[in-house]
């Protein structure tokens, strides 16, 4: 088995600190680990919200609340209404989240739904082998920033209009290089005002990038900080001092090949 005879961490969470990760179906067993090795080591206890995209089943729910007790699945039923509800919203948002790419929900429901004080975004990609130190001196108030976002060497296209771009100085703070698969950031830091001029400057809402330049146009704006590269890596081996890896498409078959088999030695140590 994928999971094994893993323990259920079943911590009461803070009120002050979530984390929230968009996950399909296929995906639970990397969503598993990915949460699992993050509580292990940060010992952080989060509430928990894991956006269902509309494909959960029952076995899903299930296999989650064995190992997490406190988890909230938010179902995409559930968002919907939500979202629905919220006057304050544009219609464009809206439709938005109906596109065929369904990282739409990733940026929309959790910039919208999230409420604590501190806000961890995470894909269900990732593993974590150590300590995520940063990141715990971030939601423990050790850290000056408003974000922390992880680097990827991996540039993409932006989404967003040039004038937009160039009005916030994107390009020269870094956005190309921002990677999405990890933000921590507080909740007041990341406003409405600006995730709603985001979609106003939107070029194409279709595009797959959509929702990364998004998440990441956002955290320019606010003062921010890199997590350390050499730590929170997308390519390369796992190494003494890795903290995360990130296995993203199309490397994602090394999760299952080496990368969880790893992390659990980690779990040992």
């Amino acid at each position: 088995m994928l999971v094994g005879n893993v323990a259920p961490l079943s911590k009461e969470p803070v009120t002050n600190i979530e984390v929230h990760i968009l996950c399909q179906k296929r995906d639970v067993w990397m969503l598993i680990w990915a949460l699992y090795t993050f509580l292990y080591h940060s010992k952080l206890s989060p509430k928990i919200v894991i956006h269902d995209d509309g494909s959960f089943d029952s076995p899903s729910e299930t296999a989650l609340t064995k190992i997490f007790p406190h988890i909230e699945i938010l179902s995409k039923e559930k968002a919907d209404i939500r979202i629905a509800a919220r006057n304050d919203i544009p219609s464009s948002i809206k439709e938005y989240r109906n596109i065929k790419n369904k990282l739409s929900l990733k940026l929309v429901d959790i910039f919208l739904l999230s409420e604590a004080e501190y806000v961890l975004v995470l894909d269900s990609d990732i593993l974590f082998y150590d300590p995520p130190n940063e990141i715990i001196d971030f939601v423990s108030q050790k850290n000056a920033h408003d974000a922390v976002i992880s680097w990827s060497p991996l540039t993409y296209p932006l989404s967003s209009s040039e004038s937009y771009n160039s009005r916030h100085d994107l390009i020269q703070k870094g956005i190309l290089n921002m990677n999405s698969g990890i933000i921590a950031y507080k909740k007041k830091a990341l406003t409405l005002e600006s995730f709603l001029e985001y979609f106003e400057n939107l070029s194409n809402p279709n595009d797959y990038f959509s929702e990364m330049t998004g998440w990441n146009a956002l955290v320019a704006q606010s003062n921010f900080d890199f997590l350390p590269r050499e730590k929170y890596i997308v390519k390369g081996d796992v190494q003494k001092g890795v903290v995360t890896k990130h296995f993203t498409s199309p490397r994602r078959f090394e999760m299952f090949a080496y990368g969880i088999d790893l992390a659990r030695s980690y779990l040992r140590h």
